[in-house]
């Protein structure tokens, strides 16, 4: 029996092929036509020309793509297959698949796990990071000073100290002086509290949310705290943020004649500026930055004050990055001086940063750094919001009755809760409360609370891993009326799987193998199934031409072939088959190859000894094997998924036109044509 059961790829799999011919990147609306236009009927639903839209992008996975910009004829072919779908999903349900209890389960379990990575995503993902994001669009300088808890007494006394700097700094007090007076962290404090050129995603979330609140000049008003001191935060410069694409020509200082560096460097300008497109040719003759003079000078992809190098992250000196954002791109050049040497410089261009294109970095970020915190202040809210809570009396009393210096490692310890108790209320939950008997039975049951303290803090621990799941999944109970994208989701999920277990009854599990049937199909094509050339083939394989000779003079004086490849080939395991290949095609074989370069059919020619894979090969051409049709048997592998396709195709179109009966298919021609009209 051949089985033709595949998984299901995708809800819309079956279209991809007729559609994704006819993909254009026109972006306008037909002016006729609107997207609430319905354009296909399938029993009571309708389909409109916005949701056609939607289905025909999700399906080739192009957001640009345009639906009402097909051809009629392929705009025709894709409303007909979407109406194929639903017609088998309508039939699905009518028969009550979808209330089956398999169904059902299924549903209600992935829902479960969409639900809670929906909501999470939707709830703390995306707004932090598109703050983020938004901030991401400026390059900023702040300046701070740095008040350590670990410099004082208590937090009381750091935020009073805070407090005093930064009274003293609102009657004008320059900055830079208190910082390197007053800062507790020395690197900062000798530059007078001034950090490098940052953006979105580059500091702790408490100050970056204060530092790009301010406008340039201003103070924020209250120190800001964090796990190991309080800032006082001032913003220093604010600049939209973009790349540059740099190129250099370096010259390394020379200790002994540094001015020979200097002249060396105006000579080239001096070229450079009566004939600018000599830089890379220059580059790469003069610069001494080996790495990037072979590019011409080119520093790398893109640049950014705060983020350096895209690719790298390597941020440039500062002399260099101040004389390159002072460049205006172009045939301009500046000659700067640093640590390295002496430094030609040119901007190719400058890009504007697309912040779209930086989101996963972002999300990434977010994600390691504060999603796990944000959570667990996201699902304490919600407990409270929703209801969960202690039972205080019934919590004292168990407490009262156990061993309070022993853990759940000691798995007796629930035997003196008395009868009494156990069914009492011990955590209130909306939707399923617990016991005292229910608590216990976790907490002595499941192996990832093994160790716990039977005490006030392990119970509160214990119970908050036990309904951190539950709580997020109650938060998440109706999703599908905030957020229609998660409603049509899991639509198209259900619908999915109704479509399979729909196609498995009516077409996989009654696609067999009919040998009558299969038969008449092979006379209808039998001559598209043909052998290949081939030949039986024996060898002796041998590693030296004149052991090769020897051995040929040998069969040719009527030494038995089999014998000789049995006693004397080289070839790995080919003794005991005594060199023989068995049938072999031409195409595939170049033992068989070689045979058929000579024009052998002639069955017992010995030919060789042939050069052949670092040895030498003494062949017998046993039998050869002519093309030829094949016979119903050899040509069941070859033809088999073309019948197997054919009936599958038969069983599915006399599915369909019953199902046709029960919901008629309409397809709005009127508003199609008018669709073209106005494309």
């Amino acid at each position: 029996m051949i089985s033709a059961k595949n998984n299901l790829q995708s809800v819309f799999a079956l279209f991809t092929i007729v559609c994704s011919a006819f993909v254009s990147l026109h972006t306008t609306q037909a002016q006729s036509v609107s997207d609430q236009t319905v354009l296909l009927t399938v029993g009571k639903e309708t389909h409109t020309l916005g949701s056609l839209q939607k289905a025909f992008r999700k399906n080739i996975n192009r957001q640009d793509a345009m639906f009402s910009k097909l051809s009629k004829d392929s705009l025709v072919d894709f409303i007909n297959l979407y109406a194929n779908y639903r017609l088998k999903v309508l039939d699905a349900i009518s028969r009550g698949i979808d209330k089956e209890p398999t169904v059902k389960s299924e549903l209600e379990n992935n829902r479960k796990l969409l639900a809670e990575t929906y909501y999470l995503e939707k709830k703390l993902v995306e707004p932090n990071i598109k703050e983020i994001q938004t901030n991401r669009k400026k390059d900023i300088k702040i300046g701070v000073v740095f008040v350590s808890f670990a410099k004082s007494y208590s937090e009381s006394g750091s935020l009073q100290r805070a407090n005093s700097i930064l009274s003293l700094l609102k009657t004008g007090v320059n900055f830079a002086k208190v910082a390197k007076d007053s800062s507790d962290d020395e690197q900062t404090g000798i530059n007078g509290g001034e950090l490098p050129y940052i953006t979105g995603g580059m500091l702790l979330r408490e100050i970056e949310q204060a530092a790009f609140s301010l406008k340039v000049g201003q103070l924020y008003p209250t120190p800001v705290k964090t796990k190991v001191g309080y800032f006082i935060i001032t913003l220093l410069k604010d600049e939209p943020r973009y790349f540059i694409y740099p190129k250099h020509i370096l010259l390394s200082n020379n200790p002994n004649d540094s001015m020979s560096v200097i002249r060396k460097a105006d000579s080239l300008l001096e070229v450079l500026r009566k004939n600018p497109t000599r830089f890379e040719a220059m580059a790469k003759e003069f610069s001494d930055d080996k790495q990037s003079s072979e590019k011409g000078g080119y520093l790398g992809n893109g640049y950014s004050r705060s983020t350096g190098m895209k690719d790298s992250k390597v941020k440039l000196v500062a002399e260099v990055e101040d004389a390159l954002f002072a460049l205006k791109p172009g045939n301009n050049f500046e000659k700067v001086v640093s640590e390295y040497g002496v430094h030609i410089l040119k901007v190719d261009s400058i890009s504007q940063v697309k912040p779209e294109l930086e989101k996963e970095e972002v999300k990434e970020y977010y994600k390691r750094i504060y999603f796990t915190k944000d959570k667990e202040d996201l699902i304490e809210s919600e407990r409270v919001r929703l209801g969960y809570k202690w039972n205080d009396e019934t919590l004292s009393e168990l407490l009262s009755v156990i061993d309070t210096t022993k853990t759940t490692m000691q798995y007796e310890w629930a035997e003196s809760i008395p009868a009494s108790l156990k069914n009492k209320i011990i955590y209130s939950a909306p939707f399923e409360p617990f016991t005292v008997q229910s608590f216990a039975d976790s907490l002595t049951k499941r192996s990832d609370f093994r160790g716990y303290s039977l005490n006030r803090n392990g119970f509160i621990r214990a119970m908050d891993k036990m309904i951190s799941v539950q709580i997020i999944r109650d938060a998440a109970k109706n999703l599908e009326k905030e957020y229609p994208d998660f409603a049509e989701m899991m639509q198209e999920f259900r619908d999915g799987i109704l479509l399979f277990k729909i196609e498995d009854q009516e077409v996989w599990s009654k696609l067999q193998f009919d040998s009558a049937k299969a038969r008449t199909f092979f006379d209808t094509s039998k001559t598209k199934y043909m052998t290949k050339e081939s030949y039986n083939i024996s060898e002796i394989y041998v590693m030296a031409d004149s052991t090769a000779t020897t051995m040929k003079r040998l069969v040719d004086n009527g030494e038995d072939f089999a014998s000789m490849a049995e006693k004397f080939t080289q070839r790995d395991k080919f003794r005991e088959k005594k060199g023989n290949w068995g049938v072999v095609a031409v195409q595939n074989n170049s033992l068989a190859a070689f045979a058929k370069e000579r024009g052998i059919t002639t069955a017992g020619t010995i030919f060789g000894p042939v050069k052949f894979e670092g040895g030498y090969s003494i062949i017998k051409v046993n039998e050869y094997l002519p093309v030829r049709p094949k016979t119903f048997e050899e040509a069941i592998a070859d033809f088999a998924p073309a019948y197997q396709d054919a009936v599958q195709k038969q069983l599915t179109s006399q599915w369909l036109e019953s199902v046709r009966k029960r919901f008629p298919i309409v397809i709005n021609m009127k508003a199609i044509d008018a669709l073209r009209k106005g494309k």
